[in-house]
């Protein structure tokens, strides 16, 4: 066996934008490389909202190989730079003795690299009428089976079939019957993600966007936000744990405090559950929400903005109480 690396050099496709950091980490998710189990465990970890700490990397390593340190491997460095769909990704290396075959480091970064550009190829776009800011809502996150020394462009051909594979009958009639389009849905549904990590929450949030959209609100969703502010900055491993009134200004067509209607692609890949969310979202008369300090996770929702104030200044007293400014 030989170095297995999980490493990505962030400033390598920062420029592209914090989805391409994504779907760095979602593709390292090689299981050609690791038992299913290991992916398997960090999906479900991922699903339910729990969270992707190191202690659970841990135990799903021991769980994946048993006693992984005695078999050569290691994870170096505990610092995480977020959660893909599939797993959770660590700037590390994962390693093992014998070293005459295999890729290094160096090896994966140009494949990672190579993969990224074949995506934003000019006429490949052109002919499949999409753009850089929405060409990665083709991926669909799921498991699938390809084989390890597939060029960018299979892979990118496989990813758009699996993506038209998804959009079945029932799923194309509920977003025509939305007013969107596939990739309306895809960009709203990466919202809902990020705004609720609750699965059975999700179609709550989404029914509020949608409200807002019916209406010609503009959507002032907070992770439209955070996107703005770590593209601003050029800076995706930023933690931000508070949204200020001085970020709701920045200039962006994803800050959609500035901007009406959705943003012009997905600010993170949306799992299924999301996009099935927006799909079969609830019907209700919500247009607003605030974090519920009392129920970790999920949101205090209201219909107009006098009840909106009061679950907002229950939040503010709340955070501030914590000393959490940013």
């Amino acid at each position: 066996v030989s170095t297995l690396t999980w490493r990505y050099t962030i400033s390598a496709i920062q420029g592209i934008g914090p989805v391409a950091v994504k779907f760095a980490q979602w593709i390292a998710t090689r299981r050609d490389i690791f038992p299913p189990t290991f992916c398997d465990r960090l999906s479900v970890l991922h699903d339910h909202g729990y969270p992707h700490s190191w202690y659970h990397t841990k135990r799903t390593l021991t769980d994946a190989f048993g006693d992984y340190r005695s078999k050569g491997l290691e994870i170096h460095k505990e610092d995480a730079i977020g959660c893909g769909s599939a797993a959770q990704v660590y700037r590390g290396t994962l390693t093992t003795k014998d070293e005459e075959s295999g890729r290094d480091s160096k090896q994966i970064y140009e494949d990672s690299t190579s993969l990224l550009s074949a995506f934003r190829d000019k006429k490949y776009l052109e002919d499949k009428n999409l753009n850089e800011q929405n060409v990665l809502s083709i991926f669909i996150p799921n498991s699938y089976n390809i084989y390890w020394n597939s060029t960018p462009e299979e892979f990118r051909d496989r990813m758009l079939a699996e993506y038209n594979k998804f959009w079945n009958k029932d799923r194309s009639e509920k977003a025509k019957k939305l007013g969107l389009t596939k990739l309306e849905v895809i960009s709203l549904a990466s919202i809902v993600q990020i705004e609720s990590r609750r699965n059975d929450e999700r179609p709550r949030v989404a029914g509020l966007y949608i409200n807002r959209l019916k209406r010609n609100m503009r959507l002032q969703a907070d992770p439209t936000v955070i996107y703005t502010i770590k593209d601003y900055y050029k800076n995706f491993d930023t933690i931000i744990r508070r949204v200020l009134y001085r970020d709701l200004k920045l200039e962006s067509e994803f800050n959609t405090y500035r901007v009406s209607g959705l943003p012009p692609g997905p600010i993170t890949m949306p799992d299924i559950s999301a996009i099935d969310a927006v799909l079969n979202y609830e019907k209700n008369n919500y247009l607003f929400m605030v974090a519920d300090p009392s129920n970790r996770g999920y949101h205090l929702f209201a219909s107009n903005l006098s009840e909106h104030n009061r679950n907002r200044r229950a939040y503010i007293r709340w955070i501030n109480s914590r000393g959490i400014y940013r």
